[in-house]
């Protein structure tokens, strides 16, 4: 669990990173950000 919780934070780091950088060239906000982890057959949602 413990280690679920990490690679989400690393992995929600990036993506918080790509929405902003996505935002400021397109003049839009990023209304969802989704982290889908395949090998676990889940999805993170925000």
């Amino acid at each position: 669990m413990r280690i679920r919780l990490e690679r989400t934070g690393q992995y929600r780091k990036q993506l918080e990173l790509y929405a902003a950088c996505l935002s400021r060239i397109t003049g839009e906000p990023v209304r969802e950000r989704v982290l889908f982890f395949t090998s676990e057959g889940r999805e993170e949602a925000w």
